[in-house]
C-alpha cells in the first residue's frame, strides 16, 4: 500500500493473485480496504486444496467490497491496452500449490517476459515436455530464487535477463 501510494497510484483495474499462499495474498487485505480494484483475478478455486485462511478472509472481503472475481486458466488471456497477457499454468492432482501457479506471459510488441512466480521442478518439467511456447527476454526467477531452476527449463525460455525477487527479513 505504501508503495502504491508513492507511485500515486489510486485504483487498479486488475488484482491478480498467482496461488493462495500467505506471502502471494496476504496484502490485498490493506490494499483493497484502500485502493478500488475493477476486478480480481484468480487462477486456483476459492476452495482449492492449498488455500488458507488468509486466502479465504481475502475472498470474503473482495465479495463483501463487491469486487467482480474472474477465474482464469491455462490459455486465458488478458488485453490492457497495448499488453497481451497469456496465462500458462499446469494443474494437476500430483502437484503442489506452488506448482500449480500461474505462469503469466506478458507480451509487449516483440518483447516477451515470463513471470514464473512460485513454480517448482515438476512444472517446470512438465512445461518443456508440452513443449510450451516459453521464449521470454526476461524471465523473473520462480519461488523468490529459493529453489533450483531446471536447466532445460531455462533453455527453453532462453532470457536475456533474470529477475530474482526475494523476501528478506532482513529488510
Amino acid at each position: 500500500k505504501k508503495m502504491l501510494d508513492k507511485l500515486g497510484v489510486t485504483e487498479l483495474t486488475y488484482a491478480c493473485n498467482s496461488h493462495p499462499h500467505t506471502d502471494h495474498i496476504y496484502g490485498f487485505q490493506h490494499v483493497l480496504k484502500e485502493i478500488p480494484a475493477g476486478e480480481f483475478l484468480r487462477f486456483v478455486g476459492e476452495y482449492y486444496k492449498d488455500a488458507n485462511d488468509c486466502a479465504l478472509k481475502v475472498y470474503e472481503q473482495v465479495r463483501s467490497q463487491e469486487i467482480p472475481i474472474r477465474q482464469l486458466g491455462d490459455g486465458d488471456t488478458i488485453l490492457f491496452g497495448d499488453v497481451n497477457i497469456r496465462v500458462l499454468q499446469t494443474l494437476s492432482p500430483d502437484f503442489s500449490g506452488n506448482n500449480e501457479s500461474a505462469l503469466l506471459m506478458v507480451e509487449l510488441g516483440q518483447r516477451r517476459f515470463l513471470f514464473a512466480s512460485d513454480i517448482q521442478m515438476a512444472s517446470q518439467k512438465r512445461l518443456v515436455a508440452e513443449q510450451a511456447d516459453l521464449r521470454a527476454d526476461i524471465l523473473q526467477y520462480p519461488h523468490h530464487g529459493y529453489n533450483r531452476m531446471q536447466q532445460p527449463f531455462l533453455a527453453a525460455v532462453g532470457p536475456e535477463l533474470v529477475i530474482v525477487t526475494s523476501l528478506s527479513s532482513a529488510a
